[in-house]
């Protein structure tokens, strides 16, 4: 018999600012009530004042099953604020938000609810009060008021009483229970390796990383040191027609002046602009000004730690699990999957925090160059073992190319990967290059192996000549559009498989649609992936036995002819790639997407290759290798570490699952 809980709190701290962990850590949070139901019993709601239903709490004590959306807050809660009871564990905990992510779902509860079509739905107006009332409405000689402590107050254009509130606040809370209730009779559990990995998601959040806190204190002052000044000189560049670096519009209005139109000055566009031999000298250094300015956008990570800081720095709750329909993790706050790989030397890396740490902004731009360009290089160094530990990290190499490559059966590239890795061939962008234009690998230059490694970046899910480009600018690599297609024509006649896998994933999932409770195969032997709609959605069985979900797929008619479309939480990339078909039921947070072979090629590759890093994650627990961080291809653990431990590490990362 599972019970459902569902939290309403209040407190002086806001929790998107300061996280999971320090919200529920602050002596001003407190819970409103509490909304429960045990299985389909009628939902019953406690009062924050009111004695404490027991039965809730022999539940917990008996180590029963506890479902909520989003567990990681009601654990949070109950285990910070009634000391006297049992704790809420893991092994007991059942998150609904988790499984609406494995099935490609919504991750709020009302979007959930929605795409599941239930009848249940959250109460817009209960949501509006809940966030009035969670925070003070006033401070009253420097305590907390609350909207229950006044004798009135006015809500939708209305007078209401706080013991009004109160009340409406709970049937707001037993709503919310009624729809994760339902949502939870709809979704599919995790499977016992998903759990597993949920639960190790869940110890990797309270786990948190460490900050150094001086690193910390010295990006954040040159950070707004420097900005002052690029504000200072794009005001004087322009004349004052643009007055900081943020003001967009302006800065756009300014250079058409200059005859310069553009529709966008982001990082990307910018780089293609400055390219430009007969940019007007004020226009360029007003858009290398609005460039540099916003490298601060890295620095802003380091305000989230400031933020969220625990003990020492400590910040938690950095992982969202299942972020992507794919099954990766996606990062939150601090958001360390953004963390650049172009790091200087170590050496460098050491000499540049001590300067930021002094808080030498001008030093960094005499010794390296534009100091907010640097701190975004050397971000990796911010973080730090806690006292006594050490920290062993380790990534996988072009771990994506690898996937494609087993899936499809590219025979010669996996034996080229296994040459490089045993050092008796070479690096796979050498190798690509020679092997598209008929060269001999030695005869490849340094120029020709940086359009290889583009080559091999942006090729692999069925790029052409905007992927190239896109990715050549990345890596400072300038080929016209002519040699980007022949480059593109190329790698594809020198992966025949490959291309050949991007037309049966794209068939097998159609001809799925086509025939429901068939079943359709696609891939090298010993490595397909299956699809088969079942109900509203198409599985696609990966070799790792995990299943991605593709909600309400149709076929529709397309620019290139009859192709397969379905529901999701649409990404930027689907907003600016215009992957977004038209449907009366889109909204911002769910609408139809259309895909394509090679799209579904990297969709099973990041699949894979993020089971692999699960994988990894669950046997460097097992093996006393407690991890802190990861990203896509990497894991960092933090410990008590001998060199025996740096080697099992290493052997753990290397060994393949049986799959």
């Amino acid at each position: 018999m599972p019970l459902f809980l569902d939290f309403e709190t209040r407190s002086c701290v806001d929790l998107r600012k300061v996280g999971l962990h320090r919200y529920a850590a602050q002596p001003s949070t407190d819970i409103w009530c509490m909304g429960y139901a045990f299985d389909d019993e009628p939902t019953q709601v406690w009062l924050r004042g009111t004695p404490f239903p027991s039965r809730v709490t022999e539940h917990v004590a008996a180590g029963k099953e506890a479902v909520s959306h989003n567990a990681a807050f009601e654990r949070a809660i109950w285990n910070a604020k009634f000391h006297k009871f049992p704790p809420l564990t893991l092994d007991q905990l059942t998150c609904t938000m988790a499984a609406c992510y494995a099935m490609a779902l919504p991750g709020s509860l009302e979007n959930a609810a929605a795409a599941l079509g239930l009848r249940v739905t959250k109460d817009g107006e209960g949501r509006t009060l809940m966030l009035r009332m969670c925070k003070p409405s006033t401070t009253f000689a420097g305590e907390p008021r609350w909207v229950t402590d006044q004798p009135e107050f006015t809500f939708l254009g209305e007078k209401r009483s706080g013991e009004w509130a109160l009340a409406r606040l709970a049937d707001y809370c037993k709503t919310d229970v009624d729809v994760e209730r339902a949502i939870y009779k709809r979704v599919l559990p995790l499977s016992a390796f998903e759990r597993q990995v949920w639960q190790l998601d869940q110890k990797i959040n309270d786990r948190g990383i460490g900050f150094d806190a001086d690193a910390v204190a010295g990006a954040r002052k040159i950070r707004d040191d420097v900005l002052r000044d690029l504000d200072a000189r794009m005001k004087a560049v322009t004349q004052g027609a643009v007055a900081a670096c943020s003001n967009v519009g302006a800065l756009k209005a300014w250079a058409l002046d200059y005859g310069v139109a553009t529709e966008s000055v982001s990082k990307a566009d910018l780089g293609e602009l400055l390219d430009e031999e007969q940019l007007p000298k004020p226009v360029r250094t007003a858009f290398e000004l609005r460039r540099e300015s916003g490298r601060a956008t890295s620095v802003t990570k380091l305000d989230a730690v400031a933020r969220m800081e625990g003990k020492g720095y400590r910040v938690r709750g950095l992982y969202q699990y299942h972020g992507a329909a794919t099954g990766r993790w996606a990062g939150r706050a601090v958001q360390p999957h953004n963390f650049t790989r172009d790091l200087p030397p170590p050496r460098d890396v050491e000499d540049l925090l001590a300067l930021v740490k002094a808080g030498r902004a001008d030093l960094i731009d005499v010794l390296y160059g534009a100091p907010l360009t640097m701190i975004s290089k050397v971000l990796r160094g911010f973080v730090v073992a806690a006292p006594g530990k050490t920290l062993i990290g380790g990534d996988w190499s072009n771990i994506e190319g690898r996937g494609l490559a087993w899936l499809a059966g590219e025979r010669w590239k996996i034996d080229a990967f296994r040459a490089f890795d045993a050092g008796t061939g070479p690096d796979i962008y050498k190798k690509t290059y020679a092997s598209a234009f008929g060269l001999r690998v030695e005869d490849v230059t340094s120029d020709q192996r940086q359009i290889g490694k583009v080559m091999e970046l942006s090729m692999g899910y069925g790029g052409g000549v905007g992927a190239f480009q896109a990715m050549a600018r990345t890596y400072m690599v300038s080929v016209s559009d002519d040699t980007a297609e022949e480059a593109k024509v190329r790698w594809r006649e020198a992966h025949p498989r490959t291309r050949s896998y991007w037309y049966a994933l794209h068939d097998a999932a159609m001809d799925a649609v086509r025939g429901p409770g068939m079943i359709t195969v696609a891939g090298a032997p010993g490595r397909q992936v299956r699809f088969r709609v079942r109900g509203s959605f198409l599985w696609c069985r990966l070799p790792s036995g995990r299943t991605l979900c593709y909600p309400y797929p149709q076929l529709r008619e397309g620019k290139y002819g009859e192709m397969l479309t379905y529901k999701t939480v649409p990404s930027v990339n689907d907003r600016m790639r215009g992957h977004i078909v038209e449907d009366r039921s889109n909204t911002n947070q769910w609408a139809r997407v259309g895909t394509f072979g090679g799209k579904l090629a990297e969709n099973v590759t990041q699949a894979i290759c993020r089971d692999l890093l699960a994988t990894a994650l669950l046997e460097l627990e097992k093996g006393g290798l407690p991890v802190v961080m990861h990203t896509h291809d990497d894991a960092l653990a933090e410990g008590d570490f001998s060199t025996a431990d740096v080697e099992r590490f290493q052997t753990i990362m290397v060994t393949n699952p049986p799959w």
